[in-house]
């Protein structure tokens, strides 16, 4: 979708007018709601105005989350940061998404809006990207649940309620690869099969 032109040599081009028109639309309008990740960029006012619009959307998707989880009889308390629950920068930092409790059970939840793989490359792109590893997308998410059931107490004093199962979720706009891979450090469920989830 990103580039619609084959080169055949040095002269000749090969490529379809109906898919350059859908490509085209694809890249404008992926980039105008955000939907690209920053890396795709390379000018510093693109990576600004995407940076602000991933976190626009990601904010509102943390809402919509806590919601569903409301409905679904779970309270949620949405962007808690880490420095509420006294956790030291170096061992933990920046904001749970999404924190659902009831009975004693605990989700802490890490929201991501992703893209459809489409091709292989994608998929292995996207699931390298989800390791727990240091660095990558989900590392953070991990090193603040690391902390949370070390530190119980904590969790407790802000939720009001003594955390019996502190469970790590991580949330997906879509079906995405991640959620079919079995070796991953959280649990991974889309934001329609949360519901079935949390009444399960």
């Amino acid at each position: 979708m990103a580039r619609p032109l084959i080169a055949i040599n040095d002269t000749e081009i090969v490529y379809a007018p109906a898919f350059c028109e859908d490509a085209f639309r694809h890249i404008i309008m992926e980039a105008y709601t955000g939907a690209l990740e920053t890396e795709y960029f390379t000018s510093r006012l693109m990576k600004k105005y995407i940076g602000g619009e991933n976190a626009r959307r990601g904010l509102a998707f943390n809402k919509s989350l806590a919601e569903a989880c409301e409905s679904a009889g779970w309270p949620a308390l949405v962007e808690v940061p880490m420095t509420r629950l006294e956790a030291p920068p170096k061992e933990a930092s920046g904001d749970i998404d999404v924190i659902a409790y009831k009975n004693g059970t605990v989700y802490i939840c890490e929201c991501k809006e992703l893209l459809f793989a489409r091709t292989i490359t994608e998929v292995v792109e996207q699931l390298g990207r989800f390791r727990g590893q240091n660095a990558d997308e989900l590392w953070k998410h991990m090193r603040r649940v690391h902390w949370v059931r070390s530190h119980p107490a904590k969790l407790a004093g802000v939720i009001g309620q003594q955390p019996n199962e502190i469970r790590s979720l991580l949330v997906t706009s879509k079906t995405v690869p991640v959620q079919f891979a079995t070796d991953f450090p959280t649990q991974v469920v889309s934001f329609d099969s949360l519901v079935e989830l949390l009444a399960g």
